[in-house]
């Protein structure tokens, strides 16, 4: 009964808040974030950005090292340069793949899981490092949403609760329409 209501009560909120930005209502945050942690949050995912993208090209070569920085760190740059690969996956039907999602998060999730477990030790380290990996790649709409939506699916094992994939969702997007 009570998850029927929790369900009911995030999409009604959903829908409200999507109704306002629709109209052009405004919403405050009501806190900032300091300029020095600022800096510190831009400057940390960019060098660690930069240390994969470099270890990628010392490790491989041509196209596969392209490929390998557009599906690991969401960096397209050299790929829409690439004519020959972007053509290739496009006629394939896969640049989908590349796109920094849900997918790449859950890999990110389920390496740390396999390495401390299923625990709440294992949860504690899988929250900073989902918004480390979507800032890293980017914060693309899609990683950001799946940043939102795995970050309550590990907040409810933190808790000891059930995770709802409609009520994840739900949150996930009243949060984003309000950022």
């Amino acid at each position: 009964m009570f998850k029927r209501k929790l369900a009911a009560f995030s999409c009604l909120f959903s829908a409200a808040v999507f109704i306002c930005c629709l109209f052009g209502f405004s919403f405050r945050l009501p806190f900032s974030i300091p300029a020095e942690l600022s800096e510190v949050l831009e400057y940390l995912p960019n060098k660690a950005s930069e240390f994969v993208k470099h270890a990628i090209t010392t490790l491989y070569s041509g196209q596969s090292s392209v490929f390998m920085q557009s599906l690991l760190l969401g960096d397209k740059t050299d790929f829409y340069s690439d004519f020959a690969l972007k053509t290739a996956m496009s006629r394939a039907g896969i640049m989908h793949v590349i796109a920094v999602s849900g997918m790449h998060i859950c890999f990110v999730i389920d390496s740390i899981r396999r390495v401390f477990g299923n625990s709440r030790r294992s949860a504690l380290i899988i929250l900073p490092l989902i918004w480390f990996f979507v800032l890293m790649t980017g914060a693309s709409p899609s990683a950001v949403r799946a940043g939102f939506m795995q970050s309550m699916a590990v907040t409810a094992m933190l808790f000891k609760r059930e995770n709802d994939a409609f009520t994840t969702l739900s949150f996930s997007l009243a949060v984003m329409l309000l950022l």
